[in-house]
């Protein structure tokens, strides 16, 4: 194994060993119930086995997938089959009847990491963008349109992490000067999209990530991060306000169409990131259907012919501006680039709009 993905690993262990978790649930509740000197036996077990599963862990997925690589597929099935056992067992389990002495042993803190199950990140590259899944992507040319979309973003800055399970579960961002926005918010982060849905909700993976994303921050010495929501409330293809404040967020920014601008600084007295005149009021001269568009979201690719075609045939005005630079997607009027509508010069929704959605707006 070479030295570099050793020494990653081990920092990742030391990070991870104090993240929420059974074991550190199960150590509060000792010590809160039975104090600190009854506790520390389970403490040190707990400690002892984080580390050997984790060991064991590296040594065997390192293994498998450079010896056996169409192994490692199976083994996602085995690893859904045991969260499955563990529910059942959970849904009927009846509470436990032993005692404090019992509870706090460092065997029972041992043994808890090798049911500890927490979730695999992997990180898209340049060099495996090509064989790797991308959450949100829909498949066929959509998928490729995307992925080369993200490859001429690699040597800008950009960085993709998704989970290793198979689903929507990933976070895309770049320093905010190559950021595809008309924001002004040199030293920082932009995040593109921080996306969590389905069955991977809930379970602290949207904190996982936004967390790699701060510590990739910290290490740049860049101010902090910022990225786009709705004002009060979650809206498609944007990011969850209330989660951001939850986070510690703050507004920096709004929009005339309810689109804001929120940051969290790293850096003491940074200048907040802010919006470019042209997002902050955001309109356009023409009248009828106006869409700006990139290829940074695999639904356009698909839906924005269609949506073209479906105009064309009744006859109602429509005009779709593709972004295939930087320096645009930096100056267009509007706050979002990768989907925004406008209609008779003002804008309506960055949501994108399949064929039969477009028809029922336009009919209104």
């Amino acid at each position: 194994m070479p030295m570099a993905v050793l020494s990653n690993f081990l920092i990742y262990c030391v990070i991870n060993a104090f993240t929420p978790g059974p074991g550190n649930i199960l150590a509060l509740n000792t010590v809160t119930n039975y104090g600190y000197k009854k506790g520390k036996p389970l403490f040190f077990g707990i400690f002892a086995g984080y580390y050997v599963v984790q060991i064991l862990c590296a040594i065997f997925v390192y293994g498998v997938s450079s010896l056996l690589p169409n192994v490692m597929e199976v083994m996602k099935y085995i690893g859904a089959a045991y969260i499955l056992w563990l529910a059942i067992h959970i849904a009927f389990s009846k509470p436990s009847t032993e005692n404090a002495e019992q509870s706090a042993s460092f065997l029972k803190g041992f043994m808890l990491q090798f049911v500890n199950v927490k979730m695999e990140y992997i990180r898209i590259t340049k060099e495996n963008i090509d064989k790797e899944h991308i959450c949100c992507a829909m498949s066929g040319k959509q998928s490729l349109a995307k992925k080369e979309w993200l490859k001429q973003r690699f040597e800008e800055g950009l960085v993709f992490y998704r989970s290793a399970e198979r689903g929507k579960c990933f976070i895309e961002y770049i320093p905010a000067e190559n950021a595809w926005v008309p924001i002004d918010a040199t030293g920082w982060l932009y995040i593109n999209c921080l996306w969590v849905s389905g069955s991977l909700k809930g379970h602290g993976y949207s904190s996982d990530l936004l967390e790699e994303c701060l510590r990739d921050a910290k290490a740049q010495g860049k101010n902090g991060v910022c990225i786009l929501c709705a004002e009060g409330r979650k809206r498609e293809f944007l990011a969850d306000p209330k989660f951001l404040t939850h986070k510690g967020f703050k507004v920096s920014d709004i929009s005339d169409c309810g689109i804001n601008l929120m940051y969290l600084p790293l850096a003491e007295n940074a200048r907040p990131p802010k919006f470019k005149d042209c997002a902050k009021h955001p309109k356009v001269e023409e009248n009828g259907f106006v869409l700006y568009y990139t290829d940074q979201c695999p639904y356009t690719y698909y839906w924005v012919p269609k949506v073209q075609e479906a105009a064309k045939e009744h006859g109602i005005p429509f005009k779709a501006v593709h972004i295939t630079e930087k320096e645009t997607a930096q100056n267009v009027p509007v706050p979002v680039t990768t989907y925004a509508l406008f209609r008779d010069g003002k804008f309506v929704t960055q949501s994108i709009q399949s064929d039969k959605k477009f028809l029922k707006l336009a009919a209104e």
